[in-house]
């Protein structure tokens, strides 16, 4: 964050595709102050990424790891999303990690406690609700990722084989994260987030070590969400 030349950020991982209506945000958007732009992640096997919503609509798309963890993006209400024409506020849920714009100036610094996979995204945005930063979803808006195998990096943290001293490390730093918070947060997702369309919702597909595509930079920097920063 500290290396973004802008004014603006956009924290995401680096094998997210924006939709074509995103270009529109990269001059810029008005943000009042404590407040970030939520845009909804999605998910898609094949080939073809979904460019604008109704492509999204026609596809076999889905939200982005609700089912196997469901705290990560359900808050984001999906549901609701799929017929929104205004943003709206959402309540930060317990274990949230959305992908987000906002003014650098309203960001905290990541917690450095969090090296490597687990815990970084989610400690971020833990803080900024702490600091009293709203949410607000961006309809129409999106980013979407093809669905892959869990990384080297997820199998070695969380996987069956997963070295039991790294999760020990990652609890017990988070325990110490939690000491210095002073908000409540709500820790249960509603079931209606977890439905899309009545369909089940897509199987966890997260990856670590991305490295960030190079774009033209513009008013608005992507920042990748696990290790580097591009403008775009």
């Amino acid at each position: 964050l500290d290396a973004a030349e802008t004014q603006q950020v956009f924290l995401l991982d680096a094998d997210f595709i924006p939709s074509a209506s995103l270009a529109a945000l990269a001059g810029g958007i008005p943000l009042a102050s404590r407040r970030v732009v939520v845009v909804p992640a999605f998910e898609c096997a094949g080939d073809h990424e979904p460019r604008d919503l109704d492509e999204l609509k026609r596809a076999a798309a889905k939200p982005f790891h609700v089912e196997r963890f469901a705290p990560g993006h359900s808050a984001t209400d999906y549901e609701r999303w799929w017929t929104a024409s205004r943003p709206y506020r959402v309540r930060y849920e317990h274990k949230y990690e959305p992908y987000i714009i906002a003014n650098k100036t309203d960001l905290p610094p990541y917690d450095e406690r969090f090296r490597g996979y687990g815990m970084n995204k989610i400690s971020f945005v833990r803080k900024l609700h702490d600091l009293g930063v709203e949410f607000v979803v961006a309809p129409r808006h999106f980013v979407i990722a093809r669905e892959h195998a869990p990384s080297t990096s997820f199998k070695a943290t969380y996987g069956i084989c997963a070295d039991p001293l790294q999760a020990w490390r990652i609890s017990m730093h988070w325990a110490d994260f939690e000491k210095g918070l002073e908000r409540p947060v709500c820790r249960r997702t509603p079931p209606s987030r977890m439905r899309h369309s009545g369909r089940n919702v897509a199987r966890d597909r997260r990856a670590g070590g991305k490295t960030t595509r190079g774009m033209e930079k513009t008013r608005l920097c992507l920042v990748d969400a696990t290790t580097q920063h591009h403008g775009i």
